[in-house]
């Protein structure tokens, strides 16, 4: 058996291939796959249902590493956006300003300082979800991903689906 797992170790580009052709197929939609697998665990000594269990652990593993990512989307996708409707809105204040006080700006600097705050403090609440994800935002973040419509700050739901719209009131 030691010598079947050295071997095993030895042969590099197989285990390249079996991990490549895991991923890019996944074992679910293949039954050669799956046999090829079994048939390598069944090589190094391994029962087929600790390969079996392995292979349920591997997909827990991929389907929690999707979700981390698309939450990270999520999070910086609401920083950018946040960050997008900040410099547009603030320039607009400026030129109203410069516009209205003859090429001075006088008030603008209030909203720009004042909105600056709120920013900052999405950008703080942001690394730190992005550092360690979890919590209610996240919680809620996995509700909201299964729901149609779209989240600006609240949800908006999708206006086909009205029973939704009344849940949440």
């Amino acid at each position: 058996m030691q010598m079947a797992r050295q071997r095993y170790r030895d042969s590099d580009p197989v285990a390249e291939i079996l991990n490549i052709a895991l991923k890019n197929e996944g074992l679910g939609t293949d039954a050669s796959l799956r046999q090829r697998l079994l048939a390598s665990a069944s090589e190094l000594g391994i029962s087929e249902e600790a390969a079996l269990a392995a292979e349920q652990q591997w997909l827990e593993q991929q389907t929690a590493q999707r979700e981390s990512s698309e939450y990270r989307e999520h999070v910086l996708r609401g920083l950018y956006t946040h960050l997008g409707v900040y410099v547009v809105i603030n320039l607009g204040l400026v030129l109203m300003n410069m516009l209205t006080t003859h090429g001075s700006v006088t008030w603008a600097y209030w909203p720009i300082l004042g909105w600056g705050i709120g920013l900052g403090s999405h950008l703080v609440a942001a690394l730190v979800q992005l550092r360690s994800p979890g919590g209610e935002e996240y919680e809620e973040w996995q509700k909201g991903k299964r729901k149609s419509g779209m989240t600006i700050g609240v949800h908006v739901g999708d206006p086909r689906n009205r029973d939704e719209s009344l849940d949440r009131s």
